[in-house]
């Protein structure tokens, strides 16, 4: 994706969230009484190249923004600190920067990936690498069906889904939990011996006290 066609979807992606923000309560009240989203409290998430985006927009308005989720993020157009604070989460796996085949290039390039935004965020950040995953694992059946018939992706054949999807499923809730709802206590997000799968690495930064 070159800056133009990134521009485009940027500014396309901003129309969208605009409408969002301005019409979700609205669509809410129709369908679920007494239930209201807080516009205080709004999150950015995000999968591979679609970080790209995401940074992007969070550059030109994170007003309103409180944290970000990286799934293994592939970012090419990150090259100097993020210019505001704003915690993060960074998920990366270990097969994503391998190709699966001479065809077909790695679903993540080592330069662009998940260490190379946490080294540009700002500070209050995390980072995670479980072992013997890959890019496409974290999605639904479907398109991850898709990316192994195709030989897209590089995968583990009888790898331990459930628990991986899970995993990372209770570290984003844990993290959002800590930064929307002021959770104290943050040691499944710190403590790599309470992870229930095996990991590469975990680092963060930035962390009060």
């Amino acid at each position: 994706m070159d800056m133009d066609a990134l521009d485009v979807k940027v500014r396309h992606f901003m129309e969208r969230f605009e409408m969002m923000r301005t019409n979700i309560n609205i669509l809410l009240s129709k369908h679920i009484q007494g239930v209201t989203a807080n516009l205080n409290n709004i999150t950015f998430g995000s999968h591979s190249a679609g970080a790209e985006i995401t940074i992007a927009m969070m550059k030109l308005n994170h007003q309103g923004i409180k944290a970000s989720v990286f799934l293994e993020p592939m970012v090419m157009y990150l090259n100097t600190t993020i210019p505001f604070e704003l915690p993060a989460v960074m998920f990366g796996t270990q097969l994503s920067e391998e190709g699966s085949s001479i065809l077909f290039p790695p679903c993540v390039f080592p330069q662009y990936d998940f260490t190379h935004v946490y080294g540009n965020w700002c500070l209050q950040k995390f980072k995670w690498r479980p072992r013997a995953t890959g890019n496409c694992d974290i999605m639904d059946p479907e398109g991850r069906n898709m990316c192994r018939e195709m030989h897209l992706c590089k995968m583990v054949p009888n790898a331990d889904l459930q628990s991986y999807q899970l995993y990372i499923q209770g570290l984003t809730t844990g993290f959002l939990d800590w930064v929307l709802h002021k959770r104290q206590d943050i040691s499944y997000l710190t403590n790599s011996t309470l992870a229930p799968i095996p990991l590469m690495n975990l680092k963060f930064e930035g962390l009060p006290g």
